[in-house]
């Protein structure tokens, strides 16, 4: 007799919301507009990341007078000092433009990423008056401030204040920018690509000889804007498609190069003229944002153990996967692991009749003592990922399971491997017993909620909508395998599903068991969705930002419900639900996971569920979360009428005392 197991992965953190902590010179100024509403356009200040920077990190820009040798801020008679918070609520990418702009004299205050708010002060002005000659930005841990960097006039502030950890010198650890040596009549400015030589933007050269080199900057002396050239207008920075310096610094940025497979089996570093050989590879857990990789030949990042799973997360600034050299190239991923790519994914295919290079997303079962699922997965960043993917769900137990899946791809083109004694087919005509292949309708006026598929024409994309899919225990373990590309490639978006309700009397749904109970009120239905990426949604994330009133998610109830085929035997109980509160099965969903949420207020077509990135798990964990497990052995009497896709059960239920698989 088998013991029923039934685990669902869980191989990531719950770092979705966490803080950054930065360095100094990990963000830096690129542009500054100092006379504001006096030239027609708004103070502002741009600054450009050199790391990743997490959702929910908080930052504190501030030209309030700083007394570097007392270690303090204060404010002086003026009014026009202050300090905004800015908050960040979605991810940063490497080389990512954020744009403060702010009126003087007034409150009026916005930014290009994140949320922000003055934090102290009424207003908020970067002049070039004695109280306004200063721009400090900061992080606060434990009522201790870290300077990331500053612009200051050098005719003037900060003199001998400076705060500790930045550098306005000109050596090579300089952090913080002087504006010029005639400060008061650069009334602003914007770094621009001014050598004749220069092609990029290394993120490893020090700043005194790059972006924070006075020569490569244009400025602007006067209060009347010069058309075209002005710097003061954000606008005009913006609109430029030749000479804007955003645009530059953005499709530019260069990296440390590595490469492997060129020669075969052989990783290799460019030096700046040629490559070297290298004796091993490259670190993937550090140096991430001056990392650019390129593969020419199959490698596999991390293994697995099934008694020992590891969880690396593996992660790289820029990857390209080339195959120019071999037909193919794979970048395999293996379970429990994770590839994390900060700015750039390519894949370069030389032949268009060749296989197409791709990205292997494994997945597999562990033999702990208690078994899990654990899968390869990529970590959500803002960078756009271009390519094919292949990705693998492992699938343990018979009965009904819900998918939707992350790549683009059709029904017919969704494979499956041979772990068991037969192959799962898909059974769209119900012509040699049931069918075994639903898509779920929520708004069908005759309440039959439940729609079989109908061919295998290919019409049907699997990527379309979530499934509930049928496999008996002669077609488990198998694992599920969809190729294609992503269905949205930028990471960084939003999407907004449409909420559904539907005036119900009660009835039964169909296949039956497989879908939550309805219920008799106008405003309550059940909404079908999936997990649109290749990796996990942190429901307590989900639900505490965007679900309740006011929210994306205001006509949903706050809790989701995730279907275990052997939680509770076959009946509507085996929903897992969870409410952003609880330590379940469902605190995560998992890559191709569908799973329900209800209705509960009058909205239909309007918000509902969003699959976007401010919910998204980010890091790798140690502590794999299963569903639950049986620890008693089953006899299950199937009783089948007709074309009943799903049989009536009779359990009989061991007998106290007796011990698993007795």
């Amino acid at each position: 007799m088998r013991k029923l197991i039934y685990a669902l992965l869980i191989s990531m953190s719950f770092a979705s919301q966490g803080q950054s902590t930065l360095s100094s010179g990990d963000l830096i100024f690129i542009g500054y507009n100092s006379i504001g509403s006096n030239a027609g356009a708004p103070n502002y200040v741009a600054m450009m990341s050199r790391v990743p920077i997490q959702s929910g990190t908080v930052i504190y820009v501030s030209n309030e007078t700083y007394d570097g040798n007392a270690g303090t801020f204060s404010i002086s008679s003026a009014s026009t000092q202050g300090t905004i918070q800015l908050t960040f609520t979605e991810p940063v990418s490497i080389g990512q433009i954020i744009e403060l702009q702010f009126e003087v004299g007034s409150n009026s205050l916005s930014s290009t990423v994140g949320t922000p708010s003055f934090s102290s002060g009424s207003t908020f002005d970067f002049g070039h008056g004695a109280s306004e000659d200063e721009i400090y930005v900061y992080q606060v841990s434990n009522n201790i401030k870290t300077f990331i960097t500053g612009l200051v006039w050098s005719g003037s502030a900060p003199s001998l204040n400076v705060p500790s950890g930045l550098d306005f010198s000109t050596s090579s650890s300089k952090n913080a920018f002087y504006i010029g040596s005639n400060g008061n009549s650069l009334k602003c400015g914007v770094w621009s690509e001014t050598s004749a030589s220069r092609t990029a933007v290394p993120f490893t050269e020090d700043l005194h000889t790059g972006l924070y080199d006075d020569t490569e900057w244009i400025y602007v002396t006067s209060n009347t804007f010069t058309s075209g050239v002005c710097p003061c207008n954000p606008d005009t920075v913006h609109a430029s498609n030749t000479n804007s310096p955003y645009e530059f610094v953005e499709s530019s940025i260069s990296f440390d190069k590595y490469r492997y497979g060129a020669v075969a089996n052989t990783w290799q570093q460019y030096d700046g003229s040629n490559w070297q050989n290298m004796g091993a590879a490259p670190d993937w857990a550090s140096t991430t944002r001056t990392k650019e990789v390129q593969i020419f030949q199959d490698l596999t990042l991390g293994s697995f153990t099934s008694s020992s799973p590891s969880q690396t997360i593996y992660e790289c600034a820029s990857l390209s996967i080339r195959d120019s050299i071999n037909d193919g190239v794979t970048l395999t991923i293996t379970p429990g692991n994770a590839l994390k790519v900060h700015y750039a994914l390519e894949m370069y295919e030389i032949s268009a009749n060749s296989n197409k290079p791709k990205i292997l997303l494994e997945s597999d079962i562990s033999t702990e003592s208690t078994p899990a699922v654990y899968y390869g997965s990529l970590s959500p960043t803002t960078a756009v990922l271009n390519g094919t993917l292949e990705l693998e769900m492992y699938i343990q137990d018979p009965g009904w399971h819900h998918f939707m899946s992350p790549v683009q791809t059709k029904l017919n083109q969704v494979s499956f491997s041979a772990g068991s004694s037969s192959t799962f087919a898909f059974n769209y005509t119900g012509a040699s017993g049931n069918r075994n292949v639903y898509w779920w309708d929520g708004d069908n006026a005759n309440e039959v909620f439940w729609q079989p598929t109908t061919s295998t024409t290919g019409n049907d994309y699997f990527s379309s909508q979530p499934y509930t899919i049928y496999f008996t225990s002669g077609e488990v373990p198998t694992t599920m395998t969809v190729v294609g590309p992503l269905k949205f490639r930028d990471q960084d978006s939003t999407i907004v599903e449409n909420v559904q309700y539907q005036s119900v009397s009660g009835g039964t749904t169909s296949p039956g068991y497989g879908a939550p109970s309805w219920t008799t009120s106008d405003k309550d239905g059940w909404n079908f969705y999936g997990n649109p990426y290749p990796s996990f949604i942190e429901v307590s994330s989900l639900i505490t930002h965007y679900s309740g009133a006011g929210n994306q998610m205001q006509n949903l109830n706050s809790a989701v419900y995730v279907w275990d085929p052997n939680r509770n035997g076959i009946n509507t109980s085996n929903y897992v639900t969870n409410s952003g509160s609880q330590s379940n099965e469902a605190s995560f969903i998992a890559p191709m996971q569908a799973f329900f949420m209800r209705t509960n207020q009058s909205g239909n077509g309007g918000n509902g569920f969003v699959n976007g990135k401010k919910y998204r798990v980010t890091e790798a964990s140690i502590t794999p979360v299963t569903n639950k497990t049986s620890s008693n052995s089953e006899l299950c009497l199937e009783l089948r009428t007709g074309q009943q896709a799903n049989p009536y059960r009779i359990y009989a239920e061991p007998r106290a005392g007796l011990l698993p698989g007795e």
